[in-house]
């Protein structure tokens, strides 16, 4: 193939959370830089769900994104019976005829129930395909995909025996954001930037890309605890609970309240100790900062699937875990056990780092520039 002066179309699919979208973002960054070196132009579409996190994020990382009228399987039995079907068919003739247009030279999902019927598709049109997938047990729309699509990009080796088509699997990591991958900061630096005292504690409370009622919670309950021994804490809220925490948590400069952390590389570099939900995408984060950490699996997700996230990392004394229903009584214990403790923080961390894969986005554009150069 002539490597000058061509193009090449790209749809991405992948939504609902952030582990979904900042993987497809990554993913999308890491495309656009290599093609754009071998002198090709990437034209690359996202399709979202309307009024989900993508339509937001998506195009505040300078992406077009095209929203579908479409979400996942509907708990009410009424909108199953009628909504819902119509809605795929809408869709399904929506992204056929968008996909026959758009001409793209590969469909890519990062997971979630979008993925589904643009995939279906682009393998019934003979369009090159690949899913990625974060979790160790793996989301059923991805395990439904992987029996047509052309390549399977996976997180954990764990995984593998969730899959049957072995020849077209590769282990590669999550794709992290690259202020992640290129975080340098030192903690005092980092801390500096962020108004905290570099010789004092810092604590990092991740509530997942939403936030996190019941770890605020649990802050909230203990917070004096905090100010009493002079920790410093990052704490994202999340959307909901943000004006109910100002209104509640004492304005103290040992206490940062965002919504969503923007900087989030300065945050981690900042942070001694990080609490976090156990989403695919966040422990690849702790994993390659190698930051000593509490997980709280989020109790709801499909599967537990969070919670086998965090059991691998436990049983390979690579992070601490509490059940959600401990928060208020165990978190501030136990995340007060790695801040005191430096043999059990630096074990932690030692080992967390051997689940690192920081080439991960680079191993996956490469399976992806194999379909399509």
């Amino acid at each position: 193939m002539n490597k000058s002066n061509k193009s090449l179309k790209i749809i991405i699919c992948g939504g609902g959370t952030g582990g979904h979208i900042y993987s497809s973002i990554a993913i999308a960054d890491k495309l656009k830089e290599k093609l754009l070196y071998l002198n090709i132009y990437p034209n690359i579409l996202f399709l979202g769900s309307l009024g989900r996190m993508e339509m937001e994020k998506i195009p505040l990382a300078n992406y077009h994104i095209y929203g579908l009228k479409i979400n996942k399987i509907p708990n009410i039995l009424w909108k199953k019976l009628f909504v819902f079907p119509i809605q795929m068919i809408n869709s399904f003739f929506t992204i056929n005829n968008l996909i026959k247009k758009f001409n793209p030279n590969i469909v890519i999902g990062t997971g979630e129930f979008i993925s589904l019927l643009p995939l279906i598709i682009a393998v019934y049109q003979k369009k090159p395909t690949l899913i990625q997938e974060q979790n160790l047990l793996p989301g059923s729309i991805n395990k439904i995909l992987s029996k047509y699509v052309d390549k399977i990009c996976l997180t954990y080796e764990e995984s593998l025996s969730y899959f049957k088509n072995k020849n077209k699997i590769i282990i590669t990591g999550n794709p992290l954001r690259s202020e992640i991958l290129n975080n340098f900061f030192s903690k005092k630096e980092a801390c500096k930037k962020l108004g905290l005292k570099p010789d004092k504690p810092v604590i990092l409370s991740i509530g997942g890309s939403q936030g996190a009622h019941s770890i605020n919670n649990g802050w909230l309950k203990n917070i004096k605890i905090l100010i009493d021994n002079n920790i410093q804490i990052i704490w994202q809220v999340g959307n909901n609970d943000f004006n109910k925490i100002q209104q509640k948590c004492i304005r103290h400069p040992n206490i940062l309240i965002y919504k969503n952390i923007e900087n989030i590389n300065l945050a981690y570099a900042a942070s001694d100790v990080v609490v976090s939900r156990s989403g695919g995408l966040a422990i690849s984060e702790l994993s390659t900062l190698g930051k000593p950490c509490l997980l709280i699996p989020f109790p709801w997700a499909k599967k537990d699937h969070q919670t086998i996230n965090a059991q691998l990392l436990v049983n390979n004394n690579a992070a601490l875990m509490i059940k959600d229903n401990e928060i208020e009584t165990n978190m501030i214990k136990k995340t007060m056990k790695i801040l005191n403790d430096v043999s059990i923080k630096n074990s932690l961390s030692k080992n967390i780092l051997k689940f690192s894969k920081p080439n991960a986005t680079e191993k996956i554009v490469d399976e992806i520039l194999k379909l399509i150069l």
